[in-house]
């Protein structure tokens, strides 16, 4: 018997766990309700290794994707001065889907959500947009909207973000996200906007760069197929309490890097504004899915990821994929519970495990002066070209590669023998 399935949240998670029912299950019933009025072309750039890109591949959207993306052809890791160069890798991009049999792309993530939104509406996926949730029955499963209008369904995914109302009236207590000390400037700039030539001189190359520094770090990639930089620094969080995002004051932005590589102060030069986001995440939850299994979680709304090692939005493409094959082969609603407890077996370790490198690399990128940073760098710098497992860079370790990026969701379900019936080409 079809399922009727809500998604609550049109973002990446929200829109990857409806493209994989629909696609692996087109009888099920799919409707995903969103608060804003449309998809508006907000946020920036994001990172997608291969561990990612191969689900979307297997959506259907590499024709559309491949031409917005840039695929870095280096990725540097320098000193936060500029002056040592701490590792570099040639030919990246092609080197990782050799190795790893999908790509690395960097991109704007509004022209993912929107591939995801248009992908998901051809395979017959349902939208409600402008609809703010008021509150969310379990039992039933019921959503009701701020103007009064139920919404029923078998089962709600709650993709609904980091801020997740749904998560306190599942768990029964409140979860709210908590501060990690650190925040992010996101600053995105169009080439044409660009009057500096020594930086459109460096944009030419497609390529990631990573400042380390004390207490801070940097992060430079294309985006649009090389027409855009995007650049990201991570700081000390001196926002308020109360406060998760705000206008940057520009002269702040700039003093805290007015030591580092003047190729990263010449970026800042070129900005006139930018906002800072403060950097959350949660303690990990006591489960995933509520006892009658009519609400599950996935994305931000039960593991958010600190962008260190940029799986954010591949852990929340990695949920959506297993969700997918898994509702695939519920039939009836007396099915849900094994099919997400099944989910919360495979998901929660591979999304701890995330959490828990990407907090190491926090640390690792922002050591201050002195012995720690001195060991990090002596260790980085006899590896500059050639990195063994243990590079403390976990981007170009061998080793932490092999976990995140080689990671295939269709083969860790083949393991515990969960087929699917969709083949990808790439």
């Amino acid at each position: 018997m079809p399922l009727k399935i809500v998604v609550l949240g049109a973002g990446l998670g929200g829109l990857a766990a409806a493209l994989s029912v629909k696609q692996e299950s087109p009888d099920h019933d799919v409707l995903v309700v969103e608060s804003a009025p449309v998809l508006a072309e907000i946020g920036a750039g994001l990172q997608l290794t291969p561990n990612a890109t191969r689900l979307l591949v297997r959506w259907g959207l590499k024709p559309s994707l491949e031409k917005l993306a840039s695929s870095p052809e280096e990725f540097l890791v320098r000193r936060f001065d500029g002056r040592k160069l701490l590792g570099e890798r040639q030919n990246f991009a092609a080197e990782m889907l050799e190795k790893y049999g999908s790509y690395y792309w960097d991109m704007h993530r509004a022209d993912l959500q929107l591939a995801m939104f248009d992908q998901a509406k051809s395979l017959g996926v349902r939208f409600q947009f402008g609809t703010l949730v008021a509150n969310v029955d379990p039992a039933i499963p019921q959503l009701t909207t701020d103007k009064g209008e139920k919404i029923t369904g078998d089962l709600v995914i709650a993709a609904d973000g980091l801020w997740s109302k749904t998560r306190s009236t599942v768990l029964g207590r409140p979860s709210p996200p908590i501060t990690t000390g650190d925040l992010a400037y996101r600053i995105v700039l169009k080439e044409e906007d660009i009057k500096d030539q020594e930086l459109l001189e460096f944009m030419k190359k497609p390529r990631v760069c990573l400042w380390a520094g004390p207490e801070c770090h940097a992060i430079y990639y294309p985006l649009r197929n090389n027409t855009m930089a995007n650049v990201v620094l991570l700081v000390p969080d001196n926002l308020p309490d109360n406060v998760a995002k705000m206008i940057g004051d520009l002269s702040e932005m700039k003093e805290i890097f007015e030591k580092w590589d003047p190729l990263l102060q010449k970026f800042l030069s070129q900005v006139d504004k930018v906002e800072k986001w403060k950097l959350m995440h949660l303690d990990e939850l006591e489960k995933w899915y509520n006892e009658e299994a009519t609400v599950v979680f996935l994305g931000d709304a039960c593991h958010p990821m600190l962008p260190y090692m940029a799986q954010g939005a591949g852990s929340a493409l990695e949920d959506g994929a297993v969700l997918g094959i898994l509702l695939s082969k519920v039939q009836s609603r007396e099915e849900l519970p094994k099919a997400l407890k099944t989910y919360q077996g495979l998901r929660v370790p591979r999304s701890t495990a995330l959490q828990k490198w990407s907090m190491k690399q926090r640390h690792i990128n922002h050591l201050p002066d002195g012995p720690e940073q001195e060991a990090r760098d002596e260790l980085a710098g006899s590896q500059l070209y050639d990195q063994k497992p243990g590079y403390p860079f976990y981007w170009i370790d061998p080793a932490a590669q092999t976990f995140v990026y080689g990671y295939d969701v269709i083969a860790e379900l083949k393991k515990i023998g969960v087929e699917s019936a969709i083949q990808a080409n790439l």
